[in-house]
Formats: structure tokens, C-alpha cells, sequence
């Protein structure tokens, strides 16, 4: 668990290599971001201002102000024009619509960013810094030329040995992958749990944000109503319970109406993103000519024959091992790789053969 959030901690320091795709990137970075950040808006506005206002009895409000917060409020669908016009009701039969999900909200965006960061963390944990320690400080152009050649002939050495053995590799990180897009879709899945109804109304809520919130009626107000109201127990004089009805503030949905708006919206354009990606990843496992573009983007021009013969002798994983090389080393250095590596296997072959 120290781990876990020492790693947290670290997400935004700048990573020597590059062990992940954009998919897991855009979740580290960007999902996280957003995440943390609408965590402290939400702890900080918490502690300098109170959540809820009730008005009523005010030898109750007080209580009231916790009873409320605690216990939920509500708000009445078809109410008079009046009552209305206060607590943003307008069309149905005439139910209570109950509004309780405010007290979780600072809890579960801390739970929402541990299970945005889930693949990222599983993922540097099986990798185990395998790619870091063969390609650290190669990315720059200018390399002593001393080391040059014992860095380069260690890459090849670990690729030809490991020829048919990085399955699982490969497996790890495929599995990271797939996790990493069920997690988009189960964050879109929790946000609709969390506030309810929130896939229904589509982009249409973009209309109806900056209108005044005392004067609305649509969805969104009744998701996140700037005001509603709230039954306070009470013990009678003859000892009987009463119960006091009061007409709650509630300040923080304006900004649940926008966090919820953007996290909405982030989400369903990064589910799309996430899973054209994921597609795109199958197809290259039982497509050299994809494999050999992908290849290719991290080469100088000119090496498409060795390349594509370098694709054609090699396994999947092989395949994925030297695009995560590929990644983390320039590109004059990795296409002088590319050659070597497509000499000594083709030298092997021909001694096989012979």
C-alpha cells in the first residue's frame, strides 16, 4: 500500500523511459489530473465552507444543517408553481427525488483516481524496470562513443536470447491494456450510479449550464438542484414527533453540476480513444504489415527491407520487446539495431540451414 501511493506521488515527475501507450499515458496523466484535481477543489471547499444551509425553524437550523447533510434531502417533481420556483421541480408524477450522493463525492474521486492508476501501477510492477536498465540515457543524440558500442551490442545480446521467451511480457502488458480500457468504461458506468440518469441526457446538458439555476427545470437540476428541502424531526410538547420542514442551500452542486459535466464528457471521448486503440493493438498481433509500420515510425527512413525482414523472422512478442526498445532509444541508434539484428538473424538461418 506505501508503494501504491508513494508511486501516486511520483506520477507527474518526469519518466526516464517510456513503458506505456497513449491509452495508459492519457489515464496516468491527464484522468489522474483531472481526478486529483477536482479532489482538492472539492476537500478544500469543504473545510473553508459549509456544504449545506437549511432555513426553517431556527432553533433547529443548526441541527438541521447536519440532519440534512447527513440524512439527505429531497426535491418534489410536479410541485406548485411557487414551490417551484425554489427547489428546481418540474415535470412527473408527483415522487420525491432524493439527493444524498454529496456526501461521497470527496471519497470516491480519491477512489476513482487509485482505480484510474490501477493498470499503470500493475504494469511497472510486472516490467520491472527491464526496458529502463537496457535503454537509460540513450534517448539523446549525443552518446560518448565509447559506450556506444557496449550498449548496443548488450541490446542485441538480450534480444537474440530472449528470442520466443517475452510472452509473457507481452501478456502482462496486453492484460494492463484491456484493464485500463474496463476501467474507463466502469468510471462512466460509476459516475451514471453515482448522480443517476447522467447518460440519458447526452451533450444536450451544455445548453442549460449557464442558465440560471432557480429557473430551471430539466434533467441536470433535478441532478444536481441548488436547492431542495428536508424534514427535521422534532419532539412535540405532548411528546409526540413532529417534523419541521426546511428549504435546504446547497452550493456545492454548481460545482458537481460542472466537475460531473467535465468528467462525463472526458470519459466517454477517452472510451472511444482507449478502445480504437486496444482494437488497433489486436490487429497488429496477427498483422505483419502493421507490425512493420509500427516499426518503422521509431527508424530513419530506408530500412523498410530489413524491417519487413526482421518482422517476418521475429515472434509477436519479440516484436513488442524492440518497439518498447524503440520507444526509449534515438532513432540513428535504433535503426543501426534494426540492421545488426536483421544480419545476425539472417547469419543464424543460413547456419541452420546449412
Amino acid at each position: 500500500m506505501l508503494k501504491f501511493l508513494a508511486d501516486l506521488t511520483n506520477v507527474y515527475r518526469r519518466q526516464a523511459v517510456t513503458i506505456d501507450n497513449h491509452s495508459l499515458f492519457l489515464n496516468r496523466v491527464v484522468t489522474l489530473g483531472i481526478l486529483i484535481f477536482c479532489f482538492l477543489v472539492q476537500a478544500g471547499t469543504t473545510f473553508f465552507k459549509t456544504p449545506i444551509d437549511c432555513y426553517g425553524d431556527k432553533e433547529l437550523r443548526q441541527f438541521a444543517n447536519i440532519y440534512c447533510y447527513v440524512h439527505s434531502t429531497y426535491s418534489i417533481k410536479n410541485a406548485d408553481a411557487h414551490i417551484q420556483k425554489h427547489i428546481n421541480v418540474g415535470y412527473s408524477n408527483g415522487s420525491e427525488i432524493k439527493h444524498d450522493y454529496y456526501q461521497w463525492v470527496t471519497l470516491t474521486l480519491i477512489a476513482q483516481a487509485a482505480l484510474t492508476y490501477l493498470p499503470t501501477f500493475l504494469w511497472k510492477v510486472w516490467e520491472g524496470g527491464r526496458i529502463k536498465s537496457l535503454t537509460l540515457g540513450l534517448q539523446s543524440a549525443c552518446i560518448p562513443l565509447e559506450e556506444l558500442p557496449q550498449r548496443k551490442a548488450q541490446i542485441k545480446q538480450f534480444l537474440i536470447k530472449g528470442l520466443g521467451l517475452q510472452r509473457l511480457y507481452l501478456f502482462r502488458f496486453a492484460f494492463c491494456d484491456c484493464l485500463n480500457v474496463c476501467v474507463v468504461f466502469i468510471q462512466l458506468y460509476f459516475i451514471n450510479l453515482m448522480v443517476g440518469d447522467l447518460f440519458t441526457i447526452g451533450f444536450d446538458f451544455f445548453q442549460v449550464l449557464g442558465s440560471n439555476p432557480l429557473q430551471r427545470s430539466d434533467r441536470m437540476a433535478f441532478i444536481f438542484p441548488t436547492m431542495s428541502k428536508c424534514l427535521v424531526p422534532k419532539v412535540g410538547p405532548s411528546g409526540r414527533e413532529e417534523s419541521r420542514d426546511f428549504l435546504c442551500v446547497l452550493p456545492f452542486n454548481l460545482i458537481n453540476e460542472k466537475m460531473y459535466t467535465v468528467l462525463w464528457v472526458w470519459f466517454s471521448l477517452l472510451a472511444i480513444f482507449t478502445s480504437v486503440s486496444l482494437l488497433l493493438s489486436v490487429m497488429a498481433l496477427f498483422c505483419k504489415p502493421l507490425r512493420t509500420t509500427m516499426l518503422q515510425m521509431y527508424c530513419h527512413p530506408g530500412h523498410s527491407k530489413s524491417i519487413s525482414e526482421l518482422v517476418s523472422k521475429l515472434d509477436v512478442a519479440d516484436w513488442f520487446v524492440l518497439c518498447q526498445i524503440g520507444k526509449n532509444v534515438n532513432s540513428s541508434l535504433f535503426s543501426e539495431l534494426i540492421e545488426e539484428l536483421a544480419n545476425s538473424l539472417k547469419s543464424t538461418s543460413h547456419n541452420q540451414v546449412v
